[in-house]
């Protein structure tokens, strides 16, 4: 059995992202930023291109389960809609 301090879904249709300000010791609340319905999501890399521009791109995208019918996909935002988001969230 999985666990999470936040509901989640389990079934791998969505990413979602959360920020720290301390290296990780406290996060926001997460945000889902990425919905792929009846497909696969996971394992998603994240980078800051520029300061305040994140990139997320999962490692798996399909429109069905694990890698079947592959889709190319990739998420860009903006830190301060993040946040923004994560405080309105709680």
């Amino acid at each position: 059995m999985g666990f999470s301090e936040f509901p989640a879904s389990w079934h791998r249709e969505e990413l979602s992202a959360a920020l720290s300000e301390d290296d990780g010791a406290h996060w926001s609340r997460p945000v889902v930023i990425a919905r792929l319905k009846g497909g696969h999501l996971s394992y998603p890399q994240m980078f800051e291109r520029r300061p305040g521009e994140i990139w997320m791109i999962p490692g798996f995208a399909s429109r069905k389960w694990f890698n079947e019918d592959p889709v190319p996909f990739a998420v860009r935002f903006a830190e301060q809609d993040l946040r923004q988001l994560s405080t309105r969230a709680g």
